[in-house]
């Protein structure tokens, strides 16, 4: 036994001169590590230097050091393979505070932190107070991480104060955290990747012992292909830049896939638990509108713990359609319903369904060489505010081959019902010279379509604001009073 260490087996050369005493040719054996260096220490001071080299179980030699040295190591897991180590120590005997020891280490299979890789190299500092990973550099089969980190503690307090790091990873995200500590692991937690990400991350976590109390500050990059969820909201292929201080997280720029478009913008993220908020500002391009709608509905449900909605027939109608959008809002994350905000749209390519017209307009038409009856509507373009559980637009534009639409009013999100009023203009986005010729012809009837749009967005009742005599009595001018029935709603 050496110092409450025990050994298999031990051998030495050593020389006693004045106050010098020197240890060579040092056989260390002690159950699976085998060592070999040399020690010298002044007697009249007790100032010492050790120095190793072998496989080195680092648990094995902890009675040589108070408790910071199994503290340093017991995030490792050493059972697969013992590492190969050159160590040394310096410092004096009862002044532990002193110490210093320098580890560099090689090994095969290691676990850290609950991760196992396949090779593991670093280089440490340490002193009681403070450990310096000068470098590290760990694989997982063809992929890594290296960087550095350097963890402070106040032995008074037997707790941690500060930390700080560099390190580079195209590991599994939440793997590649556990390296530097559970302290980042909750920063990168929300983000799930089907195929591992490019990580850049460096900054400084103060922790309890921190003469300010827990504090973070953190600077990412954050690279991947494929798709992903962040807080289980669905995108793919990131390219990003962030920062975290303290509870507010900042991705700007970031550039996502969504719904088989990219949305290039910034997020905003701020507080915790119910009093997270998101703040984001947006454009969207060419996103299919069918898939959009329904990742919405899907995560919206997720965050409510209820069963995703079924894809009702108009999202069928109108899944091919292409979306822009610029949207700006803010709100509490886990409220669907509580962002303010602002933006603008545009669809394309959607078939947005035959209109049939009410029964006074088709017959008009059909006493006419037009015969005409249906419209063609395609394209989309809208102004509108984001305003809790509605979308509130000031402006719609409805066009296709062969009319018209314009719109203002409400959409509820909570319920998924219309309350607008809009007017039909016939022939008005005609592409043809005869189409154009119709709807200077008829332009003088378009104030007549006025009609309210209410219900269901994929069944809406259509309500016209002109029954058959105040349409004929815009055309003709006529000041009849006579009542009217009211066509009955479609």
């Amino acid at each position: 036994t050496a110092r409450t260490v025990p050994l298999d087996g031990a051998s030495a050369t050593f020389l006693l001169r004045g106050s010098t005493l020197r240890f060579d040719d040092i056989v260390l054996r002690t159950r699976a590590s085998l060592a070999r260096g040399s020690y010298e220490m002044d007697t009249s001071n007790r100032e010492f230097r050790f120095l190793l080299e072998g496989k080195l179980q680092p648990a094995d030699i902890a009675g040589w050091f108070r408790d910071w040295w199994p503290r340093l190591w017991s995030t490792f897991d050493f059972t697969e393979s013992l590492p190969s180590a050159d160590v040394d120590v310096r410092g004096r005997w009862g002044s532990p505070e002193q110490t210093t020891v320098f580890v560099a280490a090689s090994n095969g299979r290691t676990g850290l932190r609950g991760t196992t890789f396949d090779t593991a190299r670093t280089r440490v500092f340490v002193r009681p107070q403070f450990y310096d990973v000068l470098h590290f550099h760990v694989t997982q089969k063809e992929r890594f991480a290296r960087g550095t980190f350097a963890r402070r503690v106040d032995l008074d307090k037997k707790d941690w104060r500060s930390m700080e790091f560099d390190a580079f990873s195209d590991l599994d995200l939440l793997e590649g955290a556990r390296i530097i500590g559970p302290d980042i692991i909750d920063v990168v937690a929300p983000f799930k990747f089907t195929q591992p990400a490019q990580l850049r991350v460096s900054g400084r976590f103060d922790g309890p012992a921190a003469p300010g109390g827990p504090r973070r500050s953190l600077d990412l990059a954050v690279y991947s292909k494929g798709p992903f969820t962040y807080f289980e909201f669905p995108l793919s292929d990131l390219n990003a830049a962030g920062q975290v201080r303290d509870d507010d997280i900042v991705l700007d720029p970031i550039s996502v896939g969504f719904a088989g478009g990219v949305a290039n913008g910034r997020i905003h993220l701020s507080g915790t638990g119910a009093n997270r908020r998101l703040g984001f500002d947006y454009r969207l391009s060419r996103a299919r509108l069918g898939e959009s709608i329904r990742s919405l509905e899907e995560f919206g449900a997720r965050r409510r713990g209820e069963p995703p909605p079924k894809q009702n027939r108009f999202q069928e109608k109108i899944a091919s359609g292409l979306l822009e959008v610029d949207v700006s809002a803010d709100g509490r994350f886990d409220d669907l319903f509580s962002y303010r905000g602002q933006g603008n749209a545009v669809l394309t390519g959607a078939d947005l369904g035959e209109v049939r017209l009410l029964w006074v307009l088709s017959q008009l038409l059909d006493r006419t060489f037009l015969d005409f009856s249906t419209l063609k509507l395609d394209t989309v373009q809208a102004n509108f505010a984001v305003a809790g559980s509605k979308l509130a637009f000031s402006e719609v534009r409805i066009t296709g081959p062969r009319a018209a639409i314009e719109a203002q009013g409400d959409y509820h999100l909570d319920r998924k019902t219309l309350d607008m009023k809009a007017k039909l203009f016939p022939f008005e986005e005609s592409r043809s010279l005869f189409g154009a010729a119709a709807g200077l012809v008829l332009s003088p009837f378009s104030q007549a379509f006025e009609f309210k749009l209410t219900g269901a967005l994929d069944k809406p009742s259509w309500t016209f604001f002109y029954g058959p005599t105040n349409f004929l009595r815009t055309i003709t001018g006529s000041n009849d009073k006579a009542a009217e029935t009211p066509p009955p709603p479609r």
